[in-house]
């Protein structure tokens, strides 16, 4: 291996790092490498199987720290295995007693990714200022592997980034070992050559008018998107087209159900809710009276990393806020016939949270055991039907609502979003929700 010039040690006036064959050589002679250097940089474009190398730079990680190991660091993005059903990354050339002192240390997910961190690609800074893809990190042999929670999607940048001089100090300070080099690397996942087929089917509330104090909304996809969030893809416009600043909530985690067709996108509370600072020096995000349009940007990828057929607006209505707890005694229940399969009808006098009504109401038998069925939801989110699987007994069902129902507005039952000071429940008066009796009737 030839010398690697440029970083001055003490005790050598040539100023080069030996090759491999004077290793041992070094390690006694040096006890400090004065100084950090970039030495190496290239871009490349590199397609090897399932792996698309974007750029690569090697950047010396010595500091002021003995360099033990000569060879080179590597990184790179590896297909699925018997042992994971994700790509991970892994890097070798990492110093045998820096690998050891790693395998013993259970160092924590912040610490690992303090020095040794993959994260999406973007043009906002510092890399290491970039919040990490979560995942695991593992030490075997003369591998260090990252494997995500998630897979990569294809056809986004992920950025890989090693520095020896961040290592955490319960492990730099029991060596002297660093790697020779840094690692800055972005790989990505080819993209498949197809056309984007992904669109966005609805926005939930889908009511004309939304309260002023609406709390989140609902975006139900086509088909299944990546794991990333959507805010960066989302803008709310006022009446003259001018974009509203920070009305949603930026999360690290994204909302998503199980499937990923329907994601959760929360506008500030702190906006939201009246009396408190946001909302007394930024106002709300939305306006009784005003109109209002979401625009949500083809940039927002699928499953498959493909952009959105095309882009989505919805106008959004603003009218008086809602700060009413919900009232069950106002629902309209049309009991089925017993006997048959026929669905059971609630009635809403106003909309209900999308997402809660498909799993916070429930309907049991006479015993308490839930029964099995699908649910529908309609007209505005004003209609809730249950379909069993089996067909109606001739006795007492129990239409149960759960704590966590919501209106779009926050409101529970028997609970408003906003509680007056002089109104906050004690630890013994909860809101338990609601049971409503009603029986399939004896004829059709």
């Amino acid at each position: 291996m030839a010398s690697l010039c440029g970083i001055q040690p003490r005790s050598n006036a040539a100023g080069c790092l030996p090759g491999t064959g004077d290793a041992v050589g070094a390690q006694n002679a040096w006890s400090e490498v004065a100084g950090a250097r970039r030495v190496g940089h290239f871009l490349t474009k590199l397609v090897t199987g399932t792996l698309c190398v974007i750029g690569l730079a090697l950047v010396s990680a010595c500091g002021d720290r003995t360099v033990l190991g000569t060879a080179r660091l590597e990184a790179r993005l590896v297909p699925p295995d018997d042992a994971t059903t994700v790509h991970t990354v892994e890097v070798t050339g990492l110093p045998p007693e820096l690998l050891s002192l790693l395998g013993t240390a259970e160092l924590t997910a912040d610490e690992w990714s303090a020095w040794f961190r993959v994260s999406v690609v973007a043009d906002d800074g510092d890399v290491w200022m970039r919040p990490p893809i979560l995942g695991a990190y593992t030490v075997a042999e003369h591998v260090v592997r990252f494997i995500p929670m998630f897979e990569f999607d294809p056809g986004r940048p992920y950025r890989i980034r090693m520095d020896g001089n961040r290592l955490p100090g319960r492990v730099g300070d029991e060596t002297s070992a660093r790697p020779s080099t840094g690692i800055d690397l972005v790989v990505a996942r080819p993209a498949p050559a197809r056309a984007p087929s992904t669109t966005i089917r609805a926005v939930y509330p889908t009511s004309d008018t939304v309260p002023a104090n609406l709390l989140r909304l609902y975006v139900e996809f086509s088909g299944a998107m990546s794991v990333r969030g959507g805010g960066e893809h989302v803008r709310l416009l006022d009446e003259d087209n001018q974009v509203v600043a920070a009305p949603f909530l930026p999360l690290d985690l994204a909302l998503w159900n199980e499937d990923r067709t329907r994601y959760t996108l929360l506008f500030e509370p702190g906006r939201v809710k009246r009396g408190i600072l946001p909302n007394r020096e930024v106002g709300p995000a939305l306006v009784e009276g005003q109109t209002y349009t979401l625009v949500f940007d083809r940039g927002w990828l699928d499953e498959a990393g493909m952009p959105l057929k095309q882009e989505f607006t919805r106008p959004l209505t603003v009218g008086a806020p809602q700060h009413h707890a919900i009232d069950p005694t106002r629902w309209g229940i049309s009991p089925p016939p017993a006997g048959t399969r026929d669905p059971l009808e609630v009635s809403l006098p106003s909309s209900l949270d999308y997402g809660l009504l498909q799993r916070a109401l429930r309907i049991v038998n006479a015993g308490g055991v839930g029964l099995t069925g699908a649910v529908a939801i309609g007209e505005a989110e004003t209609v809730w039907t249950f379909t069993p699987a089996m067909p109606w007994a001739s006795e007492e069902h129990m239409l149960v609502a759960l704590p966590t129902l919501e209106d779009p507005a926050g409101n529970r039952i028997g609970r408003a979003f906003e509680v007056a000071t002089s109104e906050r429940l004690g630890p013994g008066d909860r809101h338990t929700g609601a049971r409503i009796p009603f029986y399939p009737t004896l004829s059709r």
